[in-house]
């Protein structure tokens, strides 16, 4: 292997081992054990839970059905699909979710299988705590670490040559390919490539809008009428659904498979799946048995049903969706999925560390995304600092590949030019291009607000350093909130929407938890997406208002400093975006100074203490 990859193992393998230590001291400590005082706890969670059924289901095994707080579910962000710890006394399982009923404030789990032994100890009308489950992935990373089984994998001439063992060609020769769709002439140019047999890497650098999604949909229906094999890996199952849905309708279903819901779907079209269902009741009857019946050869027989009915499916299918912690990725190889490209989507947001084990699953990588987009941040400042364990996959690639293997898209559909502009001038070289479609569009196309109005620039502020006193933030340790900023958040949605923006079209943003949940109690309309920043991320709205917070004469702004989290911010909105704060506080970095020259030459200026007194 190359010095540079084995090094960088090393260097892995200690900021992943440091950031489980961390985790596992904020999330497993022993007063979590003791129910009667749990509320006390700091740890994210939902506590004294009540487990209101256990099933063994046909689809989905093992089950667990929680009677909860919904509410605190979201709060929490415990959506379908993610992993959790679910903790009963000493004993802590992995789970799942796999549906919620807010009518009946219940939430499903499925155990999972590496867990199933402890679901046995599982009582109805017992309490449960359940927990995000952070350090999940890190673990399951350094067990892919410790197989060291790298070189014996289709993908090992990519990981050799990105780490220098090998050199990759400094040209190639791209043959021109008939197009499903319109696309411009850098989305032909790349879609070329991705076909060009000869290239086993390329790295597709996607800035805002650019339309890297519909250049990715493009070369799967390339693929996959070329009989080819895809595995497609995104970091959330939204990411996974904009690829999918971009997709031709005249792609067979059957080619496709998503390895959540769809898998569940298979099973249940399988023409033995009733009498696996009248088992499933056999054995979920029999622990409420006083003599309970040994049920362990049917639960054989039904992992048995399970195994195969993947691998029949599998066999077949053509393109597999997942995000990178499905526990389908480890098994695809055993269920007869060998694909002949991967495609890591979002890839911005991916790990390097994460990603070795994904691009090492095909002779073929297409790694698309945005370096300058928000990665996931580690709990332990050591594993970002020392070992600079949050790189994304997206960054390392284009610090390492030569120009041949690199592409970056420039033309942008999404926004008006102007809000484009400092993220187009900091981070992309200033190369980014308004297509002509999007360049002046503004709010008055889609509402009452007229061309002339202030209310109508791309770019508004509600300045509040001339009034900080009142503008203060208040710290609610370890975040902050600023009650006045909402405030003038709140006014301006209720002007919008009384001059006919919808509310689906706005979008609230801000850095700190804290802002977010004070603007969510304050937001009546449903519609309107309230969220933080790095929650936003990979949407848009036709108006995005971000609510800076942070006010103080010694103008520390956190990590609000890095200057990705307001790039993401800023190019999530199409007709406008409205900055709600105290511009001085720009004068910290030299991208925010460059940002208040933006805002000085492009912007509408509002005195926010003024705003807010008016009628």
């Amino acid at each position: 292997m190359p010095d540079a990859f084995i090094e960088k193992i090393k260097n892995s393998r200690q900021g992943l081992e440091l950031e489980i230590k961390k985790i596992k001291s904020q999330y497993f400590k022993p007063e979590l054990d003791n129910f009667k005082n749990i509320e006390n706890s700091t740890v994210k969670g939902i506590y004294n839970a009540t487990i209101n059924k256990i099933a063994f289901d046909a689809a989905e095994q093992h089950v667990v059905e929680i009677k909860c707080d919904i509410a605190s579910a979201k709060a929490i962000q415990m959506r379908s699909h993610h992993i959790i710890y679910l903790q009963k006394n000493h004993t802590c399982m992995k789970g799942v979710v796999i549906g919620k009923n807010e009518a009946q404030n219940t939430i499903k789990v499925k155990i999972l299988a590496d867990e199933d032994s402890n679901w046995g100890t599982l009582k109805c009308d017992s309490l449960v705590n359940l927990f995000e489950s952070p350090s999940i992935d890190h673990t399951r990373c350094l067990q892919h670490f410790d197989r060291n089984e790298w070189t014996t994998k289709p993908g090992w001439n990519i990981l050799n040559s990105i780490y220098g063992g090998s050199v990759l060609p400094i040209t190639y020769s791209d043959r021109k390919v008939k197009l499903s769709q319109t696309l411009n002439e850098g989305q032909s140019e790349i879609v070329n490539a991705a076909l060009n047999k000869n290239r086993t890497i390329l790295c597709i650098t996607g800035p805002p809008g650019t339309g890297k999604t519909a250049t990715i949909s493009e070369i799967i229906t390339q693929l996959l009428e070329a009989k080819k094999k895809i595995l497609v890996i995104a970091p959330t199952h939204e990411a996974l659904n904009n690829v999918s849905n971009r997709l031709k309708t005249s792609i067979h279903k059957d080619k496709i498979t998503h390895s959540t819901d769809y898998m569940k779907t298979i099973f249940q079209h399988n023409p033995n799946f009733e009498d696996f269902v009248d088992l499933c009741d056999l054995i979920t009857s029999s622990r409420n048995m006083p003599n309970k019946i040994n049920t362990s050869e049917y639960e054989l027989q039904l992992k048995k049903f399970h195994q195969e009915v993947r691998t029949k499916h599998l066999e077949s299918t053509q393109l597999v969706f997942s995000t990178p912690s499905n526990v389908l990725i480890d098994k695809l190889e055993i269920f007869g999925f060998k694909p002949d490209f991967c495609i890591l989507e979002e890839a911005g947001q991916i790990w390097e560390c994460y990603a070795w084990k994904l691009i090492n699953l095909a002779k073929r990588a297409i790694v698309a995304g945005d370096q300058n987009q928000l990665t996931k941040k580690t709990s332990d400042i050591i594993s970002q600092e020392t070992h600079n364990l949050d790189l994304s996959i997206m960054e390392s690639l284009n610090n390492t590949l030569n120009d041949a293997q690199k592409f970056t898209l420039k033309r942008q559909y999404r926004m008006n030019e102007k809000i484009m502009r400092w993220s187009s001038e900091c981070f992309y070289k200033n190369s980014m291009i308004a297509d002509e479609s999007v360049r002046n569009i503004t709010l008055s196309d889609i509402s009452n607000i007229p061309k002339d109005s202030i209310y109508n620039s791309p770019l508004l502020v509600f300045e509040s350093s001339n009034c900080s006193t009142i503008f203060k933030e208040n710290i609610c340790s370890p975040s902050y909130s600023n009650k006045k900023e909402a405030d003038v958040c709140v006014k301006y949605v209720n002007f919008l929407l009384k001059n006919g923006v919808e509310g689906k079209d706005i979008g609230i943003i801000t850095a700190y938890k804290h802002q977010k949940n004070l603007l969510v109690s304050l937001i009546k309309n449903e519609d309107i997406a309230v969220n933080t920043v790095d929650g936003f991320q990979g949407q848009q709205r036709q108006v995005i208002i971000f609510s800076f917070v942070r006010t103080n004469p010694n103008k520390h702004i956190g990590f609000l400093k890095e200057s990705k989290r307001m790039n993401v911010a800023l190019t999530r909105s199409k007709r406008q975006f409205v900055f709600v704060g105290n511009t001085d506080m720009l004068d910290t970095t030299n991208d925010f100074k460059h940002l208040k020259k933006v805002f000085l030459g492009n912007a509408k200026f509002i005195r926010a203490s003024t705003y807010l007194n008016s009628k």
